[in-house]
């Protein structure tokens, strides 16, 4: 079976370019979840949704056990109580 590789848009230099790891036993993928203010919407819930798409397909591909690690925080101080 062959192998098809992963392929990704580069929005720099706005071409497809295959994903080649820069360390290829290890890796990660570090993202900042959703900073709420208020109530979810799927404004605020595409870079997560994104995210989680991203290390679901790394782990498919194999190229990764568990990459995906993320930041959660609440902002305004009367919604950091909320939150607790």
């Amino acid at each position: 079976m062959t192998r098809i590789p992963l392929t990704l848009y580069n929005s720099l230099s706005r071409q497809l370019e295959t994903f080649q790891p820069i360390n290829p036993t290890d890796v990660g993928l570090y993202t900042c979840g959703p900073t709420v203010y208020n109530y979810q919407h799927i404004g605020n819930m595409r870079a997560f949704l994104f995210a989680d798409t991203l290390g679901r397909v790394l782990r498919w591909k194999g190229v990764a056990d568990d990459p995906h690690h993320q930041h959660h925080r609440c902002r305004p101080p009367d919604l950091r109580r909320r939150c607790r």
